[in-house]
């Protein structure tokens, strides 16, 4: 028989009979199209929306609403420890980011624990051993590769930043392990300043 639902990973239900087939959407009529100007070529050209959007919205809102994802609870950028000075809190923001590629936000909310309770500060991750930083975030992606580059960044954090992070998404892409995502996350979780979209 047809499947009628489908049960993912995190233990929420999918009924697809709660969504309706979609339409082949009609040619769009909408004036409010953005005007774009290309650089390179001086050129003009009108930007849509995609043609489903509001029908995929009504879909996610509708199946958001039956429960949480892990992100809502233990995402990155709320695992740094808000009681913590500024100067922590920020590295922890960091730190939380560096570690959430290709990791499970549940498994990323274990090593952040371990690292607070081993001492989640530039100077402790800095003094400590990369196999033992290896140990306590065993739970993430590739714990090695991750040990070596947090170490590393609180390193180049304690001598070139005065013990403080990059307050810019230049500051913070030198950083090793440190990508765009990561970079705009941590923007956004420890300065409160969003400049751009992390995808």
């Amino acid at each position: 028989g047809a499947v009628n639902s489908l049960r993912i990973h995190t233990g929420l239900t999918v009924d697809f009979r709660m969504v309706k087939p979609l339409k082949k959407p009609a040619a769009s009529k909408d004036k409010s199209s953005i005007q774009t100007t290309s650089k390179r070529k001086n050129s003009t050209r009108k930007l849509q929306p995609p043609s489903r959007w509001k029908t995929d919205y009504t879909v996610i809102k509708r199946l958001r609403k039956l429960r949480n994802a892990p992100v809502d609870v233990v995402g990155c950028e709320r695992l740094a420890d808000p009681k913590a000075s500024k100067t922590v809190f920020e590295w922890q923001c960091l730190v939380a980011a560096l570690l959430s590629s290709q990791t499970r936000d549940q498994a990323n909310a274990e090593a952040m624990a371990a690292l607070q309770v081993h001492g989640n500060t530039v100077e402790s991750i800095a003094k400590t051993a990369e196999a033992k930083l290896a140990k306590l975030i065993v739970k993430v992606g590739f714990p090695n590769v991750k040990a070596k580059n947090l170490k590393a960044a609180a390193r180049i954090c304690r001598e070139n930043h005065g013990g403080r992070i990059p307050q810019t998404l230049e500051g913070l892409l030198a950083l090793p392990g440190i990508g765009p995502k990561m970079a705009h996350l941590t923007m956004h979780a420890a300065f409160n300043r969003q400049q751009g979209i992390c995808v």
